[in-house]
């Protein structure tokens, strides 16, 4: 009896990433669709940069439906960390705590997201599938900025969080390395620390601007076929041109 108890009390809290998954958002930004995740109780949430590098205004949906718009607060393009503000979610969605220290090598992770999230709203066959899903993985390597990890992160995983077994942030998810399977790289939790410490502002230019070159011909054989350039810019949610 004696040895059971002492068992309960020095083993480690099995990890319960349904939970978890309550603090995860859908973050729509355009095209743009990724993962996003609450980190704090006044409805801040932290992503990854290249889901809002667009420029245009981030939208969240949260598992219990709600739907907000948010505006980008920080951001740091070379750890590919962006910071929003969605006041509408504050108390409304419980927050995940950000992890001070590195994880170590062959440690338990979990990601968390909507890996090709549109795809769940396509066919009904998918009802219930990838979104506000988990994989599991270790971590393969620590980098200064990035961590390796072999935990299935897809499309649609981009921006949400790589938790240990007890939920706490030790990454936002970044890239691939190409095509290659079991191979991922989520941004450090010691970088987002600092980046809501200092609180670096967006860059001014980010935004997009399309070109496309158009033939415009008329239903009647009398008239005469044109050419038009068009185009389309967004600068940081802020301004939007196109001609």
């Amino acid at each position: 009896m004696l040895l059971s108890l002492l068992w309960m009390l020095t083993s480690p809290a099995q990890a319960n990433p349904d939970s978890w998954l309550d603090s995860v958002v859908i973050l729509v930004t355009g095209p743009a669709w990724c993962s996003a995740v609450v980190i704090d109780e006044a409805g801040t949430v932290a992503t990854a940069y290249h889901c809002v590098a667009n420029g245009m205004r981030p939208h969240a949906r949260t598992r219990s439906g709600l739907e907000v718009k948010g505006t980008i607060t920080a951001a740091h393009p070379k750890d590919d960390l962006a910071i929003l503000a969605f006041p509408a979610l504050a108390g409304e969605v419980a927050p995940l705590e950000i992890r001070e220290e590195a994880p170590t090598i062959g440690e338990a992770v979990y990601g968390l997201g909507h890996p090709f999230g549109p795809a769940a709203e396509r066919t009904t066959s998918l009802e219930g599938m990838l979104l506000w899903s988990v994989t599991r993985g270790v971590i393969s390597a620590v980098g200064e900025t990035l961590l390796q990890t072999d935990a299935a992160l897809n499309p649609g995983n981009s921006g949400g969080p790589l938790v240990d077994s007890e939920g706490r942030i030790v990454g936002i998810a970044s890239k691939k390395l190409g095509n290659a399977d079991n191979i991922a790289f989520v941004a450090r939790s010691s970088r987002l620390l600092r980046l809501q410490e200092d609180g670096d502002p967006p860059p001014i230019l980010g935004g997009t601007l399309s070109l496309s070159l158009a033939q415009v011909s008329g239903f009647s054989s009398r008239d005469a076929p044109a050419q038009e350039l068009l185009f389309h810019a967004v600068i940081r949610e802020r301004l939007v041109i196109g001609g």
